[in-house]
């Protein structure tokens, strides 16, 4: 549903609809953008061969390091980063995530207000605790043995 509502959103109009069964069914017949999501699906499906734990680690060190929070806010509707310029809801000097269903709210507008952000800082904190407990859990031979040590010492209150 949230691709089809995003795709609606872009084109400036609902899809076409069918009845089936007293159920009101949308679908796309839009050949361009069909081809372009089988691309992406294909490349993903490319990217798919690491592990899980391997996954898990890159999306905490991208966040916690990589990320570029004063120019971007994530946006998980677009799938990509989305400029803050221009955004009226993000505010500056604070980490933005837009709503995925009110494109124009920040879910991080309760992190804080005038300049004490200890939510956020929080935020970043446990990021950076993710990152250092799964590199040095997860880097080296895997295991479950490694996954669940790992695992055991993020959920602990321990170093936050």
């Amino acid at each position: 549903p949230g691709l089809l509502r995003a795709y609606e959103e872009w084109r400036g109009a609902l899809l076409p609809a069918v009845e089936v069964n007293g159920f009101e069914l949308r679908y796309c017949a839009d050949d361009d953008f069909l081809a372009a999501l089988a691309k992406c699906r294909v490349e993903s499906e490319k990217l798919s061969m690491e592990s899980i734990g391997s996954l898990v680690l890159g999306f905490f060190a991208y966040y916690a390091g990589v990320f570029d929070w004063e120019r971007y806010a994530v946006s998980v509707r677009l799938g990509r980063p989305r400029p803050r310029e221009g955004w009226e809801a993000c505010q500056p000097r604070r980490m933005g995530i837009e709503d995925p269903f009110e494109a124009e709210r920040d879910i991080c507008a309760t992190l804080g207000k005038a300049g004490k952000l200890r939510g956020q800082e929080r935020i970043f904190s446990e990021l950076d605790r993710a990152r250092r407990v799964l590199h040095s859990h997860l880097s080296g031979a895997s295991g479950a043995g490694r996954a669940a040590a790992a695992l055991a010492e993020l959920l602990s209150d321990e170093g936050t």
